[in-house]
């Protein structure tokens, strides 16, 4: 693969390479590859905008420091977030969810995790609540009577 150079750095490829290899990620090789392309782009557009003159560091401390914070928004992205740190140090942590797939293999799992709970049933409810859900269709016929629609029939059971 040919060397690109940019600014002080003379090879941004190995550059690239290097910041993977110091951050400690274990990466399949196709994950390491998609990584170092994900930096690579990311460092070209950094010296777009670059100015030499402006600042005192140069382009390879500014790129270094730039591209170790991108690479952990490439693995929040590819991964989901799971801590988040506060001022005052509280820190709030949420597990990454857990898929659960529809064939028969795990159906009982399935089923334990929808099992019926203490508020699911009908009895469970508030009083009013209750009298409600009861008085719903008396309600309507009461509604369609005083529009003067006629009520649909109900089948005889």
């Amino acid at each position: 693969m040919p060397c690109l150079a940019l600014y002080d750095i003379a090879d941004t490829v190995g550059f690239v390479g290097a910041i993977v290899n110091r951050s400690g990620l274990e990466l399949s090789w196709s994950d390491r590859e998609d990584l170092e392309q994900y930096l690579l782009a990311t460092a070209w557009e950094i010296s777009l905008t670059f100015d030499p003159g402006k600042g005192s560091v140069g382009f390879s401390t500014y790129a270094g420091n730039l591209l170790r914070r991108r690479t952990h928004d490439w693995v929040r992205q590819r991964n989901g977030r799971t801590v988040w740190r506060f001022s005052g140090g509280r820190i709030h942590t949420r597990e990454r969810p857990q898929l659960v797939p529809f064939d028969d293999s795990v159906r009982h799992r399935l089923d334990e995790s929808l099992a019926e709970r203490d508020g699911d049933r009908e009895a469970a409810r508030d009083e009013g609540l209750g009298r409600l859900f009861a008085e719903r269709d008396r309600a309507r016929i009461r509604d369609e009577f005083a529009m003067g629609l006629e009520p649909p029939r109900r089948a005889a059971g």
